[in-house]
């Protein structure tokens, strides 16, 4: 039960793999006892565990996924199970994927079958099928959130857009900001934006370089139809005065520092939590690449 030796003859079974040490006899009867510690999921050491089943025998837990006991064993036994294989660049059969499906997608309440959900749509992306297509629809119409947004990330990785963040950061260090498209720039700046307030709110966007491109931000939101957070950023701007924020970073600094002095909170009240609920902006971010694929792909 100390899940510190557990962890630790995981890694043990893990290196012995890795070495070719393990004899087939051993990977059999291990995979029974490393399957025994993962039952019942309570979450701890749960991603050591799922390596070491992974690694002992990966169709195996795949076979474990499509068992009828799985219910019982609960649904975030089969997302943990789900996350490690797509980490290792393992692919699930769709049937084992759609049979997940229709077994959790009827419970919208618990939080461990939703990030199951998400996994079992992340996973049906490498799926170029109708019924996978059929599925991810299903998913886009979720009543969970994260499951809309994996279900829009799935569907513009089966447009063969598989990092479009990444594409247009590599597009950005080759021609520079003002170089890029517009929409990688929108883009771009919607999810420095979304990410710096999250971790550390407004002020942790306005003190960091990000804040330099809010013009863009603001028109990406604007342009990908995200009114809500558009409204919201179109109020903190308006903290900063006619001009809005400085572009020049000290200067923007300046600004700051006198809105603190003048209400240590400045942006409270007026767009609080705006980005907390953020899964259906990730949708109508990944709506907008898919609709300007070209320039991500």
């Amino acid at each position: 039960e100390d899940t510190y030796v557990v962890g630790a003859a995981m890694r043990g079974v893990i290196a012995a793999t890795e070495l070719g040490v393990a004899t087939r006899a051993f990977r059999a009867r291990m995979f029974d006892v490393v399957l025994s510690s993962f039952l019942p999921h309570d979450g701890r050491n749960a991603d050591t565990i799922v390596n070491a089943l992974l690694a002992l025998d990966p169709n195996r837990c795949k076979a474990w996924l499509f068992n009828e006991a799985l219910p019982e064993a609960g649904s975030g036994a089969a997302s943990s199970m789900l996350e490690a294989m797509r980490r290792r660049a393992e692919v699930v059969d769709e049937p084992v994927l759609i049979a997940l499906w229709e077994r959790f997608s009827t419970d919208s309440e618990s939080r461990s079958t939703g990030w199951t959900l998400v996994e079992v749509v992340r996973a049906l992306a490498k799926h170029d099928s109708e019924e996978a297509s059929r599925v991810t629809r299903l998913a886009m119409a979720s009543p969970i959130g994260e499951v809309r947004a994996a279900a829009a990330e799935a569907m513009a990785h089966r447009m063969g857009i598989t990092d479009p963040y990444g594409r247009a950061s590599a597009a950005c260090e080759a021609r520079g900001w003002d170089g890029m498209a517009a929409p990688q720039r929108h883009v771009l700046a919607v999810r420095h934006l979304i990410d710096q307030v999250l971790n550390g709110g407004y002020e942790q966007y306005f003190v960091n370089s990000y804040g330099n491109d809010w013009p863009e931000a603001l028109a990406g939101l604007k342009a990908m139809g995200a009114q809500r957070e558009h409204a919201s950023f179109e109020k903190v701007i308006a903290r900063f005065g006619t001009d809005g924020p400085s572009r020049d970073r000290d200067q923007r600094h300046e600004q700051l520092a006198a809105l603190v002095r003048a209400d240590p909170k400045p942006f409270e009240g007026i767009a609080d939590n705006v980005f907390e609920t953020h899964e259906d902006i990730e949708v109508l971010l990944m709506r907008y690449i898919v609709a300007h694929r070209a320039d991500f792909t």
